[in-house]
């Protein structure tokens, strides 16, 4: 096929669909695993990983590539996850 040939317009629409679908589907792995560390944090009494997990997973939400975290960020997030369970006053 020629390059200018509308069958390869289609194909390139094609390609640019299955990589929007690629981002999209490790965004909700990321979305997930976020959700399952914040329930496992939850459920161990481990209010840092769920602090963590609640983060990755807002990131991911967000649309945001980089869900590394910043040790500041998760201090001042596990800090509120804390006082939402009544452990600190």
């Amino acid at each position: 096929m020629l390059p200018g040939s509308r069958a390869a317009g289609f194909g390139e629409k094609q390609r640019w669909k299955h990589q929007e679908e690629d981002e999209m589907s490790k965004r909700r792995v990321k979305e997930k695993t976020g959700k399952v560390k914040e329930g496992l944090g939850w459920a161990t009494g481990d209010r840092q990983v769920e602090a963590e997990g609640h983060l990755e997973h807002r990131k991911a939400e967000e649309g945001e590539e980089d869900v590394r975290l910043d040790e500041r960020e998760v201090k001042a997030e596990e800090r509120r996850v804390r006082r939402s369970h009544g452990d600190m006053d």
